[in-house]
């Protein structure tokens, strides 16, 4: 099992400096999850260029510069058959080896 951060969306709620309105938005988000190399099918880099993609990536503490792995997962389950991960892609076949 390989010990990986997956950079998933989720929905932001809240006010923008006391403002009585409530704005809601997606952001990326990071999460620790644990991935079993036999279900592991293809690993690609992964780039976020458009400029929405900036936006949601400035609530992780560490996006900037950062390099991302898309991970294709063998889709025999109730998940998506694909993740990002929070490591270079060299890294990522370094972990494998």
């Amino acid at each position: 099992m390989l010990k990986v951060n997956e950079v998933y969306v989720t929905t932001r709620r809240g006010s923008k400096s006391l403002s009585p309105r409530t704005h809601s938005g997606k952001t990326y988000s990071t999460r620790e999850c644990l991935v079993n190399e036999k279900y592991i099918v293809a690993a690609y880099p992964h780039h976020f260029n458009s400029s929405s993609d900036g936006e949601m990536l400035q609530d992780i503490e560490t996006a900037t510069n950062k390099e991302y792995t898309r991970l294709i997962l063998d889709g025999n389950n109730f998940r998506s058959s694909e993740m990002i991960l929070e490591m270079s892609y060299s890294k990522f076949t370094g972990l494998l080896v």
